[in-house]
């Protein structure tokens, strides 16, 4: 049971900064922390006193942080492996369930003999928008609380270029549906006829709007035009974020199987199999032939900077990852569902 230690007021900011600079040898406590904090999690709140502890400020009091109560499994092994070895984990925290998720995806392409696309695909195309959305508000979160680092890492892929060319996939693919299904029919000799007239002009009807045909450029087409180029013209996580939202809410819902956008595909693949080979070699001993743990990490890194626009040919560095390491992704998945 952890024991609170009481200090209040200005003291407490006191000794906080005058902990940080006791010594300059890195304490199990400030592994923990900057672990933590590399892999998303807010450490605002948090600090050490030079042990192996780690406190928080509740109501102007230093009260020592419980694994426990931040979700910790002592009984799983790799959890009490990293908090063993200087490290807090959680998985969320370590996206772990990234990790799980691509190690389905590959299992049941062996099994299911389908392509990684026609898996993701098998989501639904609203799959992306609602990603996404979740994905700018966690970076945004980052980037208020300072977290650098990560939200470098997690804006790799998802960014404003990504979004903004999924913004414009949607709008040329709602076109074609409204082009192919609400404007035209064939009578009985099949010849096309205009679905619905109003005094002989055409219309449709969109989202239980009636819109003349005449009218879609400047009432449909346009706004969304205007939007997706806010999109593209973000200057912060902030505009970026409030674009996206904005456009999502404007658009119409498209139909399940419409086709994902190529934008979104190449990110998914690419910041997957980033995080799920991060996890792999930090914490299955997972490495590349002839190098270590760090080397292993190195590559990944560089090879994540020189794949940022092409985040699809990470998924083939996974894939190479795991059998240099001799892994089974069926023994892996058993593993975890214990």
């Amino acid at each position: 049971m952890k024991q609170s230690v009481t200090i209040i007021g200005e003291n407490l900011n006191v000794v906080m900064n005058e902990m940080k600079s006791v010594s300059a040898k890195k304490t199990k406590a400030e592994k923990r922390m900057e672990t933590l904090r590399a892999m998303g999690y807010d450490m605002s709140r948090f600090f050490t006193f030079g042990g192996d502890d780690i406190y928080e400020n509740k109501d102007g009091k230093a009260v020592a942080v419980d694994f426990e109560s931040l979700g910790v499994n002592v009984d799983d092994p790799v959890e009490k492996k990293l908090v063993e070895g200087g490290y807090v984990n959680n998985w969320k925290l370590f996206r772990r369930f990234v990790m799980a998720q691509m190690f389905g995806m590959l299992r049941d392409m062996f099994w299911k003999k389908k392509s990684f696309n026609e898996l993701l695909q098998s989501k639904g195309y609203e799959y992306q928008w609602s990603m996404l959305e979740r994905e700018l508000y966690a970076q945004l979160k980052m980037a208020k609380h300072g977290d650098n680092d990560n939200f470098v890492r997690r804006s790799r892929w998802f960014d404003s270029t990504t979004a903004h060319s999924m913004a414009v996939d949607y709008i040329v693919k709602l076109k074609k549906y409204i082009d192919d299904n609400l404007i035209y029919r064939r009578d009985k000799y099949y010849r096309r006829k205009y679905k619905h007239t109003c005094h002989g002009i055409a219309y449709v009807r969109l989202s239980n709007t009636n819109i003349f045909v005449c009218d879609l450029q400047k009432k449909v087409y346009r706004p969304l035009v205007e939007l997706a180029d806010n999109i593209s013209s973000s200057e912060s996580i902030a505009d970026l974020y409030k674009s996206v939202v904005a456009f999502n809410k404007a658009r119409k819902h498209l139909g399940w199987g419409t086709k994902q956008a190529d934008a979104f595909i190449s990110a998914f693949k690419g910041s997957g199999s980033y995080y799920t080979m991060r996890n792999l070699i930090m914490f299955h001993g997972a490495s590349f032939k002839k190098l270590g743990r760090d080397a292993s990490l190195s590559l990944v890194e560089r090879k994540a900077s020189e794949c940022a626009s092409e985040g699809w040919r990470m998924l083939g560095l996974l894939k190479q990852l795991i059998d240099d390491s001799g892994i089974s992704i069926e023994a892996k998945i058993e593993e975890w569902s214990k």
